[in-house]
Parts: C-alpha cells; sequence; structure tokens
C-alpha cells in the first residue's frame, strides 16, 4: 500500500512537471513569434 501511494504521487509530479513545462514552451514560443 505504501509503494502503491508513493508510485501514485511520483507520477502526479511527473504529470505536474510535463504540464508545467509545456506551459513554459507554449509561453516562449508565443514571445519568440
Amino acid at each position: 500500500m505504501y509503494i502503491n501511494q508513493l508510485g501514485d504521487i511520483f507520477l502526479k509530479n511527473l504529470l505536474l512537471k510535463c504540464f508545467w513545462w509545456a506551459l513554459r514552451n507554449k509561453e516562449f514560443d508565443f514571445l519568440i513569434f
């Protein structure tokens, strides 16, 4: 149970990082163009 909880937190953290990275890339593309 503890391992599953840890994995769930890790996946959510990874998704949040990917989401913010994509948002920042969109902002940079918008500023460049």
